[in-house]
């Protein structure tokens, strides 16, 4: 007995639709999970290169004024930070002369000002500022203070940093927890 062959016409059962349709639908959910994925990792990634920056440029101004100015001065600490005892808002140079010259970080503004000659009214310098960062999008520094290596090594000046960005790295992912980094560097005081 010869089995006849049944003559396919040219569509798809509905059971190969429903698997296709599944496969495809795993495959693109897949894809905008990874894509939604390396977009955060993304953001999360500039934004600790942007962190990166302003603490590398804000110790940079810093580190090159104390070597400036502690040439023949006198190097001192003020403005104790809450609950510690020896870490300081700010660094002051006194020359022979009589000259003042500091800097300090304006906890309550997120402030870091440069005062070359306190005698002399309106000659600050804003280095770095929350309020201009912040409405920039860049990070901002949220404390910085000044201590020294030791209680007998006044050679050199320990600046500590941290640096956030406020929580926009996260800013999209339902969180505004903020991207924060810690920064320290040792400077050497110059000697006459």
């Amino acid at each position: 007995m010869m089995t006849a062959l049944r003559k396919r016409s040219g569509g798809f059962t509905i059971a190969e639709v429903v698997v296709a349709s599944f496969i495809s639908t795993l495959l693109v959910t897949s894809a905008m999970v990874l894509l939604v994925g390396m977009g955060k990792e993304q953001r999360i990634g500039l934004s600790r290169s942007q962190v990166n920056a302003v603490a590398t440029n804000t110790i940079d101004q810093i580190a090159g004024i104390i070597r400036g100015a502690s040439r023949a001065a006198t190097v001192t600490l003020a403005d104790l930070k809450p609950g510690s005892t020896t870490q300081f808002y700010t660094l002051r140079f006194e020359r022979p002369k009589g000259t003042l010259q500091e800097i300090r970080f304006d906890a309550a503004n997120k402030r870091v000002i440069h005062d070359p000659d306190r005698s002399a009214s309106g000659n600050d310098m804003v280095l770095r500022d929350k309020a201009s960062d912040a409405n920039s999008l860049r990070p901002y520094v949220s404390e910085l203070y000044f201590q020294f290596p030791s209680p007998s090594d006044r050679n050199a000046v320990t600046i500590s940093m941290l640096v956030t960005d406020g929580g926009k790295a996260w800013s999209r992912w339902r969180t505004n927890a903020p991207l924060q980094m810690e920064f320290t560097n040792n400077v050497i005081l110059r000697k006459p």
